[in-house]
């Protein structure tokens, strides 16, 4: 491997205020796949300290249903199967030693769409879909920017991967060089103002009432004690996906957002929620259950935080899933290893107060990243208790299947380390047309109209900048 600092002095010459990071995606954004992988936010904590830029990946790997496919320059080849299987042999082929700094080198980047959960856990055959876009796609990449917001440097990884010996050591000194060459120039970036038209959603109003009635009923009989439920927008999209994302970025800083640039679509997510974390052998999950709005007046917005701190609503939803996550994590962590290190913190963004907790293990001998995947996917908090049960509801009451909404954008690097969020403030931009959902949990005391009310609260951010311009 070669890695190396990057001199961002001539980046910082052309703007002395320049987004670095922005500067640094902007020199790369026209290659195949190019990816942003971000923290936004201001916490400079190990899980908000870096971000990660990379484009022209090596093997593109993505699956529907059964049917893999995979993608190394002209050849492709197609085959039947589970992908989490396929997905770790791939992973298993290109080993590589963990770095002592920094969390990713190199390795697979993409998302697992929500429905992959039906490899995991016998469900439903799912709904039709309105187009078809896979339910997993990861690319492998070789060479990947690495920028430390705590240093306010960039380092430029290159494994040298798909080769190997000799060969390896030779393409990784001229990957290095050949993204070092165009890094060194900031690129002109899409100047065309996003403009999304009138929104609409897969639910009426009424619709989405008599399905909170519906999981209420289910509630009362003893299946589950909470599901979530979520509703879709689309609406008409011209302009640049990559300005959007900049917009949502400086709207609500977060520490796992992420921007996927494809041939056929673009993925924007300004997730807050972290769904896996695996480093050195500890697992993490951080979710996020109990949400409250936010005022400008200070002494009013406190007052909210100390409202959504002290419901008993929203606490007892909040430790019900918190419970979920340590029986998920307890399937592959150490006996015994398994403890909440926070409980019921308060994290405040831009618009909202959210309730976070961290759970945390230490991983059994034997355990990869792909078995915490399939011990935990999907994330509690955005499908209910008990979690299987609390899916087939949502399969019943929800129009449309839910593609990347819910399920997990971020990295599995080389080394077997991992970092997934939560696909929540998620959008998907095919064939000129935006798509993003949110949701809520309901519980046996939730009141349709208030849970409503908060979907489009979720939703504010992108309600607020994908408002038509005349």
């Amino acid at each position: 491997m070669v890695i190396e600092e990057l001199d961002l002095d001539p980046l910082k010459a052309v703007d002395d205020d320049v987004d670095l990071v922005d500067a640094l995606f902007s020199s790369v954004q026209s290659l195949p796949n190019a990816f942003l992988m971000e923290s936004a936010s201001n916490n400079l904590s190990y899980s908000g300290r870096f971000s990660f830029i990379g484009a022209d990946p090596f093997l593109t790997f993505e699956s529907k249903g059964r049917q893999l496919r995979k993608t190394s320059g002209n050849k492709v080849e197609e085959s039947e199967g589970n992908p989490f299987v396929e997905l770790r042999a791939v992973l298993v082929e290109f080993g590589e030693a963990s770095h002592p700094v920094y969390p990713f080198c190199g390795g697979a980047v993409g998302y697992m769409g929500y429905e992959s959960a039906e490899l995991i856990e016998t469900l439903r055959a799912r709904k039709e879909d309105c187009f078809s876009i896979p339910d997993m796609r990861f690319c492998f990449y070789d060479v990947v920017v690495i920028y430390d917001h705590q240093e306010d440097k960039a380092h430029l990884s290159s494994t040298g991967f798909p080769e190997s010996g000799i060969n390896r050591t030779k393409r990784a000194k001229e990957r290095f060089n050949y993204f070092k060459e165009i890094l060194s120039k900031k690129a002109e970036m899409e100047e065309v103002e996003p403009v999304v038209g009138e929104l609409s959603s897969n639910f009426s109003r009424s619709n989405y009432f008599e399905a909170v009635g519906k999981i209420k009923d289910y509630i009362s009989e003893g299946d589950i004690y909470q599901a979530n439920l979520s509703q879709r927008f689309s609406a008409i999209f011209k302009g640049s996906d990559y300005l959007l994302y900049g917009k949502f970025k400086k709207a609500n800083p977060v520490s796992f957002g992420a921007y996927l640039r494809y041939d056929d679509f673009s993925v924007i997510s300004n997730s807050p929620e972290r769904f896996l974390s695996l480093r050195d052998g500890r697992l993490e999950t951080r979710p996020i259950k109990g949400t409250i709005k936010r005022v400008s007046d200070g002494v009013k917005d406190a007052a909210l935080m100390e409202q959504l701190k002290n419901s008993a609503k929203d606490c007892a939803e909040h430790v019900m899933i918190v419970d979920l996550e340590r029986n998920d994590l307890g399937r592959v962590c150490r006996y015994g290893s398994v403890k909440v290190d926070n409980l019921k913190i308060i994290e405040s963004y831009s618009n909202l107060h959210h309730m976070v907790s961290t759970v945390s293990g230490q991983l059994r001998e034997g355990m990869d990243a792909v078995d915490c995947i399939t011990a935990a996917f999907p994330g509690g908090s955005i499908t209910g208790a008990p979690k299987v049960r609390a899916m087939e509801i949502i399969h019943e009451v929800e129009p449309d299947p839910r593609w990347i909404y819910t399920g997990s954008i971020g990295y599995i690097g080389f080394d077997g380390s991992m970092d997934l969020n939560i696909a929540i403030r998620t959008a998907l931009v095919k064939d000129e047309k935006i798509y993003f959902s949110v949701g809520g949990g309901i519980v046996a005391d939730s009141d349709p109209q208030s849970e409503y009310e908060e979907t489009l609260l979720k939703g504010e951010v992108f309600r607020n900048l994908s408002r038509h311009k005349e």
